[in-house]
C-alpha cells in the first residue's frame, strides 16, 4: 500500500502512464475523524459489475496495488537519503514489461521522472521511475531475470 496525496494525479499516472486498471475504490472510516479511500489497481479487464462482488474481488485480486488517500491530509511520508539517493523506510514496487526500453520510451509522453533509465548503471535493461508521490517503481523484463 502506498499513501498518496492527490488521488486524481496518482490515478492518472497509474492508469494512463503505467496502463493499470482501476479495479475498485472503497471509502472507509475507523472513526469520525479518520476517513480514507483505498484504490485497487491491477493489469486486469474482467471486473465484476456488482459493487459488493467487485469490492471483495478487488481486495483479494493477486498482484493488485493499493493506493490509500487519507482525507485529513496527514500522510506519513517515506524519506530518502540524499547522499545515496536510496529510499529508506519503504521499499518499492516492481512491474514487468517484455520490452523495458520501449515501455520507458512510452513513459516520456507522461513526463515521468526516471531515477535510472534501462541503458544506465551497472544493471542494464531495468529502470526505476518515480510516481507522483515520490515512490520508486522498478521496471524489469521477466524473461531476462536470472536466478540466484
Amino acid at each position: 500500500m502506498h499513501r498518496i496525496r492527490e488521488p486524481a494525479v496518482s490515478l492518472s499516472f497509474y492508469t494512463e502512464a503505467l496502463g493499470l486498471t482501476l479495479l475498485d475504490s472503497a471509502t472507509l472510516a475507523m472513526d469520525t475523524e479518520s476517513q480514507f479511500t483505498m484504490f485497487f489497481l491491477a493489469y486486469e479487464g474482467n471486473i465484476p459489475i456488482d459493487e459488493e462482488e467487485r469490492r471483495m474481488w478487488a481486495m483479494s485480486y493477486p498482484g493488485a496495488i493499493n493506493l490509500q488517500y487519507i482525507w485529513s491530509g496527514d500522510v506519513a511520508h517515506h524519506e530518502y537519503d540524499d547522499e545515496m539517493a536510496l529510499p529508506t523506510g519503504y521499499s518499492h514496487i516492481g512491474i514487468f514489461a517484455t520490452d523495458v526500453y520501449e515501455f520507458c520510451d512510452s513513459l516520456t509522453k507522461f513526463n515521468v521522472t526516471f531515477i535510472k533509465k534501462p541503458n544506465e548503471g551497472v544493471v542494464l535493461g531495468n529502470a526505476f521511475i518515480l510516481d507522483p508521490d515520490g515512490y520508486w517503481i522498478e521496471i524489469m523484463n521477466p524473461y531476462k531475470m536470472s536466478s540466484a
